[in-house]
């Protein structure tokens, strides 16, 4: 047998990963690691190259560059010709799709990968009911999917994926088929059930949310590249690039000249101090959050606000949505929620106060 590898050896490790699809490079020189007890999650639109880059690992497409090695393990190498399948790199796999067996219960759906691994029957049976106590399927053993809601059908495809103890667990949008309240009820599930088993996820999503909540580090991808490894904090309060920060999260964007040394923004007829600094006269774009941006007085407005007037109200319930034209830039608007308290109207004067600190500038 081999040396074992060591205790600070990565759970998976790919490096230069590639893909192609014809002309179409849909997975471009990615490089990440994936440590134990971690959630990383790929986050990216659609067509991405997420996917792709878990299905690589997974064992299901080959790669055309780079490698994965999973536990210190090479699985799959372009270079080297060395193609693993699925079935020998120890890892779980859970669809969007559920992919359970219909004509098979749900013990049975379970007991699959254990059964395929002659697993004793004694052995099979206390890991299967444990497994079901964990996902909180209690009596349901004997049922057949066509019988279970979508969420336990989820927890039937996560059960059958953790029984076996994989070194490494890959989620492909597994709560996309959900409405909305379940969705939110499995990803608080599946995060408890994470940290009780600190097992070692990778996690597909486009789901913002998703990514922000389950995730100890995120990787965001773009056209088949990263654009940003890091915190979900991290990657919400300081993305790498303008793509990051449009992509997660709402997104302000104004149109400015850097004045005097750089760090006063003019926007139509006022001025902001920001913290950043850009060369003097150039064009620069303002971006911010909705929630660093406030509606105040015009005594609180200062170099830190922007004067306006509100063209339009609308109720949502938990929030107004308060459209404002820009003083001096007819042509900008900024859209900013206030409580439904307040007492605003279109046609209303109004002043943005904003926490300049947390202001973005790009280049035009």
């Amino acid at each position: 047998m081999g040396a074992a590898p060591p205790a600070d050896e990565p759970v998976l490790r790919i490096r230069g990963l590639v893909k192609t699809y014809g002309a179409v490079r849909a997975v471009d020189d990615v490089s990440f690691d994936l440590r134990a007890g971690e959630v990383l999650t790929l986050l990216g639109p659609s067509g991405c190259g997420k996917s792709t880059t878990l299905r690589m690992i997974a064992g299901l497409e080959q790669p055309d560059g780079g490698e994965v090695w999973v536990r210190g393990r090479l699985v799959a190498s372009a270079a080297k010709q060395i193609m693993v399948p699925p079935e020998g790199r120890k890892v779980g796999l859970v669809f969007q799709s559920y992919a359970i067996w219909p004509h098979m219960t749900v013990a049975d759906n379970i007991a699959y990968p254990l059964k395929v691994r002659r697993i004793d029957r004694d052995t099979i049976a206390a890991k299967v009911a444990d497994i079901i106590r964990l996902v909180k399927l209690d009596g349901l053993a004997g049922r057949v999917p066509n019988e279970l809601s979508g969420g336990q059908q989820q927890r039937v495809a996560l059960a059958r994926a953790l029984v076996y103890e994989p070194d490494l667990l890959l989620l492909d949008e597994p709560l996309s088929n959900l409405d909305s309240v379940l969705r939110k009820e499995m990803r608080a599930q599946l995060k408890a059930l994470q940290s009780r088993l600190a097992t070692t996820v990778l996690y597909v999503t486009h789901d913002q949310e998703e990514a922000m909540s389950l995730s100890s580090r995120v990787v965001v991808m773009n056209h088949g590249r990263i654009e940003q490894i890091d915190a979900p904090a991290a990657v919400y309060e300081r993305p790498a690039t303008r793509f990051v920060q449009d992509f997660v999260g709402q997104t302000i964007r104004l149109r400015g000249i850097a004045e005097g040394d750089g760090t006063r923004i003019r926007i139509g007829g006022s001025t902001l101090a920001v913290r950043e600094a850009m060369r003097a006269g150039a064009a620069v774009e303002v971006s911010m959050r909705p929630e660093d941006v406030l509606l105040l007085s015009e005594a609180g407005a200062g170099d830190s606000g922007l004067a306006g007037q509100i063209v339009e109200v609308t109720y949502y319930g938990d929030r107004l949505e308060c459209a404002i034209r820009i003083d001096g830039a007819e042509d900008q608007m900024v859209v900013v929620n206030a409580e439904k308290r307040q007492s605003v109207a279109a046609g209303d004067r109004v002043f943005l106060g904003i926490d300049t600190a947390r202001v973005k500038l790009w280049p035009i």
